[in-house]
């Protein structure tokens, strides 16, 4: 773990510093994710959250606002309630239907085959187009949940390789293009873009105007990190250590939410393993981000089980009253606002990643002209 043993070397501050704290020594976006956690450490070790949430709300203050451009699925309850209604009325028509055919079996009266042979058609067209119904409630269910996990990435960054969607997702490159196209069309990522070769996704107009203007050189660009990348077989040994340890707080985290019952917590929790879950991807996918990613994450983590450990240690005083409850809402309040804080942070560290490639179509870009490529690909 070479990359990230600097972190604990580092002098600690005194908690009263901490609260009052200066702009951290590191510049940049990783300087706030530590300010943040400096901030939440004091908080905690002092135990004085409510000055822990004013530090925290003038630092999210200074932030200015993202513009989202993924937006989450409406949600279950149409689908599901379209299938409990389908299974209903299928149930009833298909008793209609078997009175049709114990109709037709049984009775020999004219009159009454000349209702059971219309009632046996239209329960047996109810049929059909109930199951219909609901083979498309259940496509819906089933695309919800992979555009779940593909909205944990792209809420983040601005454009993303289909290979990496596919390998965090565990989905076929082809459905994941599939659904991509459906979220585009369904308003969910309503300026979602692919590149020429599918090669990538881009989530913003912003970007794909970028992008047209130099296409070639963009997918000559991702060409080559593709390649580069799959040239790299297995993590190495420091990747797969820091893979490790991102595993083991997950699951620490996972751990805590089992213990603390509480809805609004659990929910800041589950939001908090899915951001996690997203870095050390990034981290396993392109390992050159390890050390920017690595020095992000040991701000974000210890911060998390600080105030984890601090909101179990309360409900384990066994305290009741009014200061136990306030306590309580403070450190609930403290997790949302960190969850909103690293997310922000995460969200400009990917933009100033943005910028790198940029960067390197403009030298690319060189190099192709130079070598006659340019004019001919376009």
């Amino acid at each position: 773990m070479g990359l990230f043993k600097n972190i604990f070397s580092k002098k600690k501050c005194e908690p009263e510093q901490l609260l009052q704290v200066a702009p951290s020594t590191n510049t940049g976006l990783l300087g706030k994710a530590e300010l943040v956690a400096n901030v939440v450490s004091a908080g905690v070790e002092q135990e004085n959250f409510e000055n822990m949430n004013q530090r925290l709300d003038e630092l999210s203050s200074k932030e200015e606002p993202v513009e989202m451009y993924v937006f989450p699925h409406p949600g279950i309850l149409g689908p599901v309630a379209s299938i409990l209604v389908c299974i209903i009325m299928s149930c009833a028509f298909l008793k209609f239907g078997l009175i049709g055919i114990g109709t037709l079996a049984f009775s020999g009266h004219a009159q009454h085959i000349a209702y059971a042979v219309p009632m046996l058609i239209v329960s047996v067209v109810a049929l059909i187009l109930n199951m219909a119904m609901i083979g498309r409630s259940v496509s819906v269910l089933r695309f919800k949940k992979r555009f779940s996990l593909y909205s944990e990435i792209l809420r983040f960054k601005g454009l993303e390789y289909i290979e990496n969607l596919t390998t965090f997702s565990g989905v076929p490159e082809n459905t994941v293009i599939k659904d991509l196209r459906r979220a585009v069309k369904q308003k969910l990522i309503p300026q979602g873009h692919f590149s020429r070769e599918n090669i990538v996704f881009m989530v913003s107009n912003r970007l794909n105007s970028q992008y047209m203007q130099k296409p070639a050189v963009y997918d000559r660009y991702f060409r080559k990190q593709l390649e580069e990348k799959n040239r790299i077989e297995s993590r190495t040994e420091e990747i797969s250590q820091i893979i490790a340890m991102g595993d083991e707080y997950i699951q620490k985290i996972h751990e805590s939410n089992v213990i603390i019952k509480d809805k609004a917590i659990s929910r800041e929790l589950d939001k908090m393993e899915k951001v996690i879950a997203t870095i050390f991807h990034e981290i396993d996918v392109n390992p050159e981000y390890a050390h920017n990613l690595g020095l992000f994450l040991y701000s974000y983590l210890p911060t998390t089980a600080k105030l984890l450990e601090a909101y179990i240690s309360i409900g384990e005083k066994k305290v009741t009253g009014r200061s136990l409850a306030t306590t309580k809402k403070e450190i609930e309040e403290a997790i949302h606002k960190i969850n909103s804080a690293f997310e922000r942070i995460l969200e400009r560290l990917y933009e100033e990643q943005e910028m790198d490639i940029v960067s390197s179509i403009e030298a690319l870009e060189i190099v192709m002209t130079q070598e006659g490529l340019v004019a001919s690909e376009i």
